[in-house]
């Protein structure tokens, strides 16, 4: 008896394993994820390095500083949109990712050269942060979109949730390494690990065989950028998650600013906690990622639920009375941040037509730029007036505003009530109104 049950337990672990990583069984989703893993690495040391080089080698502590370098990477994805959406959906996906990772490994190259040869002054660094938002505007919808072609449709949900997954990856491991480099040997450092990172996708790239791709027909792209916004005009669901996400992005996808403001000027700490700090966020958002790829397609109520988590985790980061105890509540933060992010990026993709996915992906990814760059704006000033803890607390009401959005778009376009039910584990439902003749 206990000989077959052991045996039980190890199927079920095996079966739960596979489940979890089943996109990796696809060749080129392999090839992919592991080059993009050590990019993700060196992106994460690049930005403890450049933070702490605005923040207290080219100012004197100065929050706005640090969110103008922010919004430099958020407004080009929202200016280009008419030409990043339709290279998106017009040109061969990998080619476009080869020329674009290229450009962000030189502009690392001359930030590391500037930094290490004592020239570089914080106009500099604006400018190469707006090269690199300029460049990532093409990238990033191309990225996104790029995994429709390495898994088939039914997987798409948990490609998503694994790319999450290596970014959180290098989350983990990138601020840590970033911190050290920066403690020991100066920001330059971290902008050369991150130049040679890229070696990971470039060579993937060029190592993945058409054969291992799904490449789509690239058909004239007719209608343009405003064919894309009929289509979610058109879609209430996918357009109440760009509302949603609107809110959450304001300041949610801000947490670097915080969190390198609450080490420094709450609890007046040095660049190793800082990396240490953003690691104890991604170990959350690491975990988020894995039960994201566990359960398999998202769903509105995962979205909701993930969101409401965020909103509540932000309230906790803001009272946090301790660093230890701050660290803690970033681990819950980072699992809210990626559950909410991978949820919605994947609805979208997967309720939107291929011919169509990298235009309405180059909209959706806009949208949150305009939100962060709006947020860090409004948050930089409120961190200099009120310090860091009030734009937390902004952080968590716009996103606690997010969910009562859906919950009232369910209420009023899906007919969904609160119902109790005392036959069910869970009592209280929230659910679509019960047809009186069943």
């Amino acid at each position: 008896m206990a000989g077959e049950l052991t045996g039980r337990l190890t199927r079920c672990r095996r079966e739960a394993v596979t489940t979890l990583f089943r996109s990796l069984r696809i060749r080129g989703y392999r090839i992919w994820w592991i080059g993009m893993t050590a990019s993700n690495l060196g992106t994460w040391v690049q930005r403890i390095a450049q933070d702490w080089l605005v923040l207290t080698v080219l100012t004197n502590e100065d929050a706005t500083a640090v969110a103008v370098n922010m919004v430099l990477n958020f407004l080009p994805p929202v200016a280009l949109l008419p030409l990043t959406a339709l290279v998106a959906d017009r040109f061969d996906r990998k080619k476009t990712l080869l020329v674009t990772q290229s450009i962000q490994a030189l502009l690392a190259i001359a930030l590391a050269v500037l930094t290490l040869t004592g020239t570089i002054e914080l106009w500099m660094v604006f400018g190469l942060s707006a090269a690199l938002g300029i460049t990532s505007a093409f990238d990033q919808p191309v990225r996104q979109t790029f995994v429709s072609e390495l898994v088939p449709i039914s997987s798409i949900g948990n490609a998503i949730a694994l790319n999450q997954m290596s970014f959180n990856a290098g989350r983990l491991i990138g601020p840590g390494l970033g911190g050290l480099l920066v403690a020991v040997a100066g920001p330059g450092w971290g902008f050369v690990v991150n130049a040679v990172a890229f070696a990971g996708t470039i060579i993937a790239l060029v190592i993945i065989p058409a054969s291992a791709r799904d490449i789509p027909v690239r058909l004239p792209t007719a209608g343009g950028v405003g064919k894309a916004f009929s289509f979610i005009r058109s879609r209430g669901d996918v357009a109440v998650i760009f509302v949603m996400m609107f809110f959450v992005g304001l300041f949610a996808l801000n947490t670097p600013l915080y969190i390198a403001t609450m080490t420094r000027i709450e609890f007046h700490v040095g660049a190793n906690m800082l990396g240490y700090l953003t690691s104890a966020m991604a170990i959350g958002s690491l975990t988020g990622a894995l039960m994201a790829a566990r359960r398999g397609q998202p769903t509105l109520k995962h979205l909701t639920i993930a969101s409401a988590g965020l909103g509540a985790a932000f309230l906790i980061c803001a009272i946090a009375p301790a660093l230890w105890f701050f660290g803690v509540a970033l681990a819950c933060l980072g699992m809210g941040v990626m559950t909410t992010t991978a949820s919605a990026n994947g609805l979208i993709q997967i309720a939107t037509p291929p011919e169509l996915r990298g235009r309405v992906i180059a909209i959706y990814l806009a949208s949150l730029s305009v939100a962060s760059a709006v947020g860090a704006l409004i948050a930089g000033p409120i961190i200099d007036v009120f310090g860091p803890r009030w734009a937390m607390v902004a952080a968590g009401t716009a996103s606690l505003i997010a969910v009562t959005i859906v919950l009232v778009w369910l209420a009023v376009a899906r007919s969904f009530r609160v119902h109790w039910n005392r036959s069910l584990r869970w009592p209280l439902r929230f659910a679509p109104r019960p047809d009186p003749g069943t």
